[in-house]
């Protein structure tokens, strides 16, 4: 799941802290895209900031996991979707 700035695509707000990036698990992955870490303080940089990945066996499992990790990665103004994997569009796909 995608966390993007305000304003993305046409444009970001940079310069926002993200509190969750330090205290996150062994088990909580995240990619970061557009992070900056600024005097011990993780802050956007850009349009799409980090993606929160969910592992699991299946699918469904792997969809919460993800969409509650970026429930707590939320930082002020973020953006999402909430339809990636969404068990009714994979099964409409195949």
């Amino acid at each position: 799941v995608v966390l993007a700035s305000a304003g993305y695509p046409a444009s970001s707000t940079k310069g926002v802290e993200i509190p969750a990036l330090d205290g996150l698990g062994p088990d909580e992955l995240v990619f970061h895209a557009a992070t900056v870490k600024d005097g011990g303080i993780w802050r956007t940089n850009g349009g799409r900031v980090i993606s929160a990945v969910g592992q699991a066996a299946d699918l469904a499992t792997a969809r919460v996991r993800a969409q509650a990790l970026a429930d707590k990665l939320m930082f002020e103004g973020a953006q999402r979707r909430r339809d990636i994997a969404r068990l009714e569009v994979a099964q409409e796909d195949s």
